[in-house]
């Protein structure tokens, strides 16, 4: 009998033991597998929604080199400025506000050579328009295209727009993204302290030089010039290319000083600089002269602008004097 007690007592025992391990184990498991189902307020969902902001934020502006001062990739440099907000979407489904990230808007043209029609644009060619998809959905972000962005909790981003701005390349265009967070213990909002901003102050810079008029030795007086500076550029409005000019440079009499051009918010990356001079008075001038009296300048755009930049032209042998008008 005592034998038999015994070997009961020690059954007992060790089923206990087992039973404890299992509920061990099974809490451990809930603790694991719980939030991860439920999406709740797992540390997990709060680095994936980080993680897809600063997917959408690269997917927008790019990422900065801070060794070479350059940047690479992004809608921005292809596009000459930040997204548009897609709207009526902003307004009704925010999760579709950044479509234009994934999926090409109808009114955008996409990546290729782009040219101008115009009489003093002829024979500029520059690289610009809508190459994406830009974003992949990096890390916690859905399958694209034609998917919504959501945080890791399911909810739509918000965003901000630069609405008094009258720079192109922000005015009404996307400027901050954050998401409003999910359940406790994540219930703030994520960058807690501020939206995460698309600040692309440092890509927008200034290039500025001088243009100087050559003249022949033979010649004496002449009607004077007017000199017409262009600059090529993206068009965010469009994906085709755009031009602008800065504020005329007037040349009279036969010595002459170094007149200055400046172009504000300029986009960084591959540009052209175009000059073409014009009559002051007189004569209408062929495009055959035209040509005589036209440079053009290809730059690349760095970090921090252009400054100094000096653009001659070569007096031809229209518009000399008005005798030479007429007789030519």
């Amino acid at each position: 009998m005592n034998n038999r007690c015994g070997i009961r007592a020690k059954r007992r025992a060790l089923t206990l033991i087992e039973l404890t391990a299992t509920l061990v184990v099974m809490l451990a498991l809930t603790t694991i597998v719980l939030p991860t189902a439920t999406g709740g307020g797992s540390e997990q969902s709060l680095v994936s929604t980080q993680d897809t902001l600063e997917a959408i934020k690269i997917a927008t502006i790019g990422r900065y080199d801070p060794v070479k001062k350059i940047w690479t990739g992004g809608y921005v440099q292809d596009m000459g400025g930040l997204p548009e907000m897609e709207y009526p979407a902003t307004l009704t489904d925010p999760a579709h506000a950044l479509d234009a990230l994934h999926t090409k808007p109808k009114k955008l043209q996409p990546w290729g050579p782009k040219t101008l029609g115009g009489k003093f644009d002829k024979g500029i060619v520059l690289y610009a328009g809508w190459r994406g998809q830009y974003f992949q959905g990096t890390n916690a972000a859905p399958v694209f295209p034609g998917d919504a962005i959501y945080d890791k909790w399911g909810n739509p981003f918000t965003f901000n727009t630069h609405e008094l701005s009258d720079t192109p390349a922000y005015k009404g265009r996307f400027s901050s993204i954050q998401s409003m967070g999910g359940p406790a213990p994540h219930n703030y909002p994520v960058p807690a302290n501020e939206p995460m901003l698309m600040d692309i102050s440092k890509m927008l810079v200034s290039v500025s030089g001088y243009v100087t008029y050559k003249l022949p030795d033979h010649v004496n007086e002449y009607d004077g010039r007017v000199a017409i500076v262009r600059l090529y550029e993206p068009d965010p409005e469009t994906g085709g290319l755009k031009a602008r000019n800065a504020e005329p440079i007037i040349f009279t009499g036969k010595e002459q000083t170094p007149n200055t051009f400046f172009f504000k918010d300029v986009m960084i990356g591959p540009r052209a600089l175009r000059v073409v001079m014009r009559p002051l008075e007189g004569c209408e001038i062929s495009e055959e002269e035209l040509a005589l009296e036209m440079v053009t300048q290809y730059i690349n755009v760095p970090v921090g602008g252009i400054a100094n930049l000096h653009l001659e032209v070569i007096s031809s042998k229209c518009c000399d004097g008005p005798e030479k008008c007429a007789t030519d």
